[in-house]
């Protein structure tokens, strides 16, 4: 469940140019893998926090 240094790249390259299809380019991917990485990075980052949020329910 760790974020991985290519999707934190994915997000950095679409947060710099403001566009996936930019930031596709300049990581010499498609942008639907580009997508694909940020979809994945989205999703732990919800796991991480569902999982944070039973833990502290769990303390009360």
């Amino acid at each position: 469940m760790n974020v991985t240094l290519r999707q934190l790249n994915a997000f950095i390259n679409v947060a710099e140019t403001g566009s996936f299809t930019r930031a596709s380019d300049k990581m010499h991917l498609t942008q639907s893998a580009v997508s694909g990485l940020i979809k994945e990075l989205c999703t732990r980052q919800k796991k991480q926090k569902s999982l944070l949020k039973q833990r502290h329910n769990s303390n009360f």
